[in-house]
C-alpha cells in the first residue's frame, strides 16, 4: 500500500508538490506529524511578536518524491 498526495501550488504558475508515503512508514509519518505539530504549538506560545524561530522537525525526506 502507498498513499499518494498532490498539494497544489498557490496558483497555476506555481508547481505543486507530490508526496508518496509507503505503507510501512504511515504510522511513523503520522507520529512525526503529531510531534511536529506539538512543537509548533509550544513554540507559538513562547515566541515574541516579530521574532523568527527555526527548528528542525521529524519526518521522512524519502516521502517527498514525484511519481
Amino acid at each position: 500500500m502507498v498513499l499518494k498526495y498532490y498539494f497544489r501550488g498557490k496558483d497555476i504558475r506555481l508547481y505543486g508538490l507530490f508526496v508518496k508515503i509507503p505503507g510501512k512508514q504511515i504510522d511513523s509519518y503520522i507520529s512525526a506529524w503529531r510531534n511536529n505539530f506539538d512543537k509548533y504549538i509550544e513554540m507559538k506560545k513562547i515566541m515574541l511578536q516579530g521574532e523568527n524561530y527555526q527548528i528542525n522537525g521529524e519526518g521522512y525526506e524519502n516521502s517527498f518524491r514525484g511519481y
